[in-house]
């Protein structure tokens, strides 16, 4: 099943389960075993699933669907298709700047040391252009991106190359290539597993592991 989140139905029939609404059942053109991810912009409600893999078999994709309903979905980029991000798991998605962005990820999900870190944008899901193939936070994973006041901001994650364990670390860019270092030690402490949301123009940062494996407070 697909599911969207909100707190309420939204006149569309769906059923309410915890904080999600059923909007599809046995979508057919989405592999069902594969984890997406999803983007919701403002442009006429359109809905990308794109990236993602099969986890236990260490399978990554970076095929694109779209779709307006969250029920008929169109292949928009398939496969391996090329130039585009790289196959991987858990890349960072959002929209900014009327466009579509990917960055982040594992190309292989046994080795904590495959991140593809490269940044990518779409004006439309399908023709995907290089941004930048070299960024500060090129050897982390497990990062969040928000977006804020004409700004990317990436936040958090873990320093892999060097097995350290999360950082707090707060980079930020008006262009998705030039980057500045915000802060290296962000008051939220260091964290993985975080979720991050913006509400009436500020970030919040909700949850995660830090190096003691405890669940931190949201700021």
């Amino acid at each position: 099943a697909l599911f969207q989140k909100e707190n309420n139905i939204d006149g569309s029939g769906g059923t309410v389960v915890g904080a999600y609404t059923i909007k599809a059942l046995g979508v057919t053109l989405l592999p069902k075993d594969k984890p997406l991810i999803i983007i919701k912009t403002t442009d006429a409600d359109r809905i990308l699933f794109l990236g993602g893999g099969i986890v236990t078999q260490n399978i990554p994709f970076n095929d694109v669907y779209s779709s307006d309903t969250m029920q008929q979905w169109n292949l928009i980029s398939p496969n391996g298709s090329t130039p585009k991000w790289s196959k991987k798991f858990y890349p960072e998605a959002f929209y900014f700047d009327n466009k579509y962005w990917v960055i982040g990820g594992m190309t292989n999900i046994n080795s904590t040391t495959s991140m593809d870190n490269s940044v990518w944008s779409s004006p439309d899901g399908t023709s995907w252009s290089l941004v930048a193939n070299t960024v500060p936070f090129s050897d982390y994973a497990g990062f969040k991106v928000a977006t804020l006041n004409s700004k990317i901001y990436v936040i958090g994650g873990r320093f892999a190359t060097s097995g350290a364990l999360s950082e707090a670390k707060v980079w930020s860019s008006t262009d998705g290539v030039n980057w500045l270092t915000d802060t290296s030690s962000a008051p939220f402490g260091p964290r993985v597993g975080h979720e991050v949301v913006t509400l009436n123009g500020k970030i919040y940062v909700i949850g995660g592991m830090n190096p003691t494996n405890s669940t931190p407070s949201q700021y």
